[in-house]
């Protein structure tokens, strides 16, 4: 007996599907001979059937997992190397402000490395958490593994650990054919190149609308992180044509480098997820009411994309408690605004966070036998960043969740 792993059967190499494989290559089974003779083929072609479908799917996947490393470019000429420090000479308001961000901090922090490691540092992650090939320890041409992936790969030549602990470092986004690229034509000790476009979002969806890949017998047809589509059914919706930086690289108007007059630029601090004052902002929190014993409240999206968005991690709790009047709770009722996706395969176990533009009231109901008990209630709305995360991995930084709304009721016998 052996189990396949592409289609999570096992396969019996003895008795009856030893006949089986022997019909199917049109042997004389008849003939005591021949099967003894043959047997081994029997025995031998699921594994190999096994083998072969295994290596295609294995290839199928590799090729189709996108966004791929950036290829390596030498510096502009004017800069020493393609590191960050090289920029935060000249550039040491905006190189502050990456630093401490999200992009900055995209391989060091300690949410993603518990992540990665859980994953067995799976080579594809860092194609968004360090997406440079120089950043890249290995240099991956396959994979030998489905369950779970496992790359072929040999030493990356290029590979440097310092700039690798740099993330999404300036020159993913502004280095390209030579030049450092942005929205204004400007005089630079550096070669540049002036894009009126550069601040389109459709920089941001290379890794903020990750692609499905094909894993076998799943359900993966929705991108494991959907965020660029959501906002394009934002616009759809709103008839509003805000890009991804409007909201998430604010405009500010300052000197982009020592020694140059101000002008009109963005911040580089790429508010998001785990920013507090962001997430309030876009989400608006009705007046709580107590309706035929239950608690009914209203929640309104108004970011530019679901809410929660992002990493299926994510979570909105809804929490309405009752309490009697000596301070113990009696009852208790939770609301979960999420996606749930089961990884590694990617299988949809359900989506309940707001569509763009959403309005949905929430009803938390309790038992007949609870209610009278009660004198006050209390209705808490909570943004968990990590609570559909793996619990084995531990992870609990102190701004892991942000308390959105907390509101006090009476539980009166008119709202009974």
């Amino acid at each position: 007996m052996c189990w396949c792993t592409l289609c999570s059967s096992a396969v019996n190499l003895d008795g009856v599907n030893d006949a089986l494989c022997l019909r199917y290559i049109d042997f004389n089974e008849s003939s005591p001979t021949v099967r003894s003779n043959y047997s081994w083929l029997g025995r031998g072609i699921p594994i190999l059937v096994c083998m072969f479908s295994f290596g295609c799917l294995a290839d199928r996947l590799y090729t189709s997992l996108e966004p791929k490393a950036l290829p390596s470019q030498p510096p502009p000429q004017g800069l020493a190397s393609v590191s960050a420090e090289s920029c935060s000479t000249c550039h040491e308001e905006i190189y502050r402000e990456w630093a401490g961000s999200g992009m900055g901090q995209s391989f060091t922090d300690p949410v993603f490395q518990a992540d990665w490691s859980h994953q067995r540092e799976f080579y594809y992650c860092l194609s968004c958490h360090a997406p440079l090939e120089a950043q890249q320890p290995t240099v991956v041409t396959g994979l030998r593994g489905l369950n779970p992936p496992r790359e072929v790969s040999t030493v990356n030549p290029l590979f440097d650990k310092d700039l690798q602990a740099e993330g999404v470092t300036c020159v993913v986004c502004h280095l390209e054919e030579g030049a450092l690229v942005g929205p204004h034509s400007v005089a630079a000790p550096h070669k540049v190149a002036q894009d009126p476009n550069f601040s389109a979002s459709d920089r941001c969806e290379r890794c903020h609308q990750m692609v499905s890949p094909p894993f076998p017998f799943s359900k993966s047809d929705r991108p494991l992180t959907d965020t660029h589509s959501e906002w394009s059914e934002w616009k759809e919706v709103t008839g509003r044509t805000e890009s991804c930086t409007d909201c998430h690289m604010p405009e500010v108007n300052r000197p982009s480098a020592h020694g140059a007059p101000p002008r009109q630029g963005r911040r580089h601090t790429f508010p998001g997820g785990w920013d507090n004052e962001m997430v309030r902002s876009g989400l608006i929190i009705g007046e709580p009411s107590i309706v035929d014993g239950s608690i009914k409240i209203v929640l309104t999206n108004q970011a530019g994309h679901r809410f929660p968005s992002g990493e299926p991690a994510r979570s909105l709790v809804v929490t309405a408690r009752l309490w009697s009047e000596d301070a113990k709770q009696v009852a208790e009722a939770v609301e979960r605004i999420e996606r749930r996706v089961k990884l590694p395969v990617g299988k949809e176990l359900g989506d309940s966070t707001l569509a763009p533009a959403e309005r949905r009231e929430l009803t938390l109901s309790f038992g007949a036998e609870t209610q009278g008990q009660a004198t006050k209630a209390s209705l808490s709305i909570v943004f968990d960043r990590l609570a559909n995360l793996n619990i084995d991995q531990k992870i609990r930084p102190s701004n892991t969740t942000v308390e959105l709304a907390y509101f006090e009721l009476d539980w009166t016998i008119d709202a009974r």
